[in-house]
């Protein structure tokens, strides 16, 4: 699973995002982006939007047909 800090327990908004474990104030294009912190814990409820909740993607299905196959 990848890691945002909008699903993490740890972070809360109000005029701005805030890590209760860093303790620092962090952008909002820093919460929405990949990062592989330790202190990670995961919280399906999106910061930014309490209506949304986390919902993983499908895997996408690769297999490819050839021209030749029928």
């Amino acid at each position: 699973m990848k890691q945002y800090c909008r699903y993490c327990a740890n972070c809360t908004y109000a005029d701005g995002a805030y890590c209760g474990v860093k303790k620092k104030v962090m952008r909002d294009s820093t919460i929405k982006s990949i990062n592989k912190c330790k202190d990670f814990q995961f919280n399906e409820i999106d910061v930014l939007d309490f209506d949304k909740t986390y919902k993983p993607r499908k895997k996408k299905n690769y297999e490819q047909l050839g021209w030749l196959d029928d």
